[in-house]
């Protein structure tokens, strides 16, 4: 987590969007500093696309 809320801040900022396939990164509160999580990175279409998916799927 320590690495993917920095790099999603950036992607927001430049109109992307990242993802754990679930939900927004930077909307994941960590429990600890070595939290784990997978990063989907991309368009805010194509990461809408991988969350539909995974909610269908």
């Amino acid at each position: 987590m320590y690495e993917a809320n920095p790099m999603g801040k950036i992607l927001h900022e430049a109109g992307g969007a990242i993802s754990n396939g679930k939900a927004d990164i930077l909307g994941i509160v960590p429990s600890a500093h070595d939290d784990v999580t997978p990063i989907y990175v991309g368009g805010k279409k194509e990461i809408a696309l991988i969350e539909k998916c995974f909610r269908e799927g």
